[in-house]
């Protein structure tokens, strides 16, 4: 297990595989209820198709990092060229959408890594994300069933990274059980941020430029709406800064981690 830069009882909620305008935007407003920031892992191709949802997370001051370009279900079998395109052409993607910087972050689909692929990340200065408590959102059946497999696997943890997915509606109904239930049981949400954004490939931008704009014409008549905290909270959201680059290949869950933030 790759050491943890976490406390006993610290978490940090992630978001993967969207955006899903509804999905997405109801997690955002409970987050934001919540006084509480995340960090999603788009995939390039459904940010392309919505990219006014992407620009509301990023505008609600979550982090944003990219989950490939189009999510193969094994980056371990496609050969090392192509895999590598996945990646870059996501964040590229990502970044076009989000129309801002984003972090340096990835998390494989699967968390199907390779050597080469971790490797090929740490040159490009690229934080490789996995995960402690996976919520199986994807293929529970009701939102109990999600809150259930939440609480009994970070009771096994004390800690860690949790994965939810901004895809099913399920997932967005039980959030805000989840963040109470958190909350009430002594569990602290930080959260991640990089010190420098990723420089995507700027040879995607011609590719992809059509997409995006096919995109905004999709979304021409969405009306973004940004969910901002209505009051102070009161447990503060703690900030974590996230060198991009770990400090060697053993240690590359948001490596080299400095604590930047307190109670603001």
């Amino acid at each position: 297990k790759q050491p943890s830069f976490l406390k006993p009882n610290e978490v940090i909620l992630t978001f993967d595989d969207g955006p899903s305008p509804k999905v997405t935007d109801a997690i955002l407003r409970t987050l934001a209820e919540h006084c509480t920031l995340a960090t999603f892992f788009p995939v390039g191709k459904r940010s392309l198709r919505f990219p006014k949802t992407l620009r509301a997370v990023a505008a609600a001051g979550h982090t944003i990092g990219a989950h490939t370009w189009s999510h193969p279900n094994n980056l371990r079998k496609l050969e090392e060229p192509k895999a590598r395109q996945e990646i870059e052409r996501g964040f590229a993607a990502v970044a076009m959408a989000a129309n801002k910087p984003i972090a340096p972050f990835f998390r494989f689909p699967g968390i199907a890594d390779t050597r080469p692929l971790l490797d090929y990340a740490q040159d490009r200065r690229v934080a490789t994300f996995s995960v402690d408590v996976v919520s199986d959102d994807s293929y529970a059946k009701s939102t109990q069933v999600i809150i259930d497999t939440v609480f009994g696997r970070i009771k096994q943890y004390g800690a860690g990274i949790m994965l939810f997915h901004d895809l099913r509606m399920r997932t967005a109904r039980a959030l805000p059980t989840v963040l109470k239930l958190l909350k009430e049981r002594g569990f602290k949400v930080v959260h991640i941020r990089a010190k420098t954004p990723i420089t995507p490939d700027p040879a995607y931008r011609s590719v992809l430029a059509p997409k995006l704009a096919d995109g905004m014409k999709t979304q021409a008549g969405v009306r973004v709406s940004v969910p901002l905290p209505a009051s102070i909270p009161t447990a503060p959201v703690e900030t974590w800064a996230a060198a991009a680059a770990p400090s060697s290949p053993e240690d590359r869950t948001a490596a080299q981690t400095t604590k930047t933030g307190g109670d603001p």
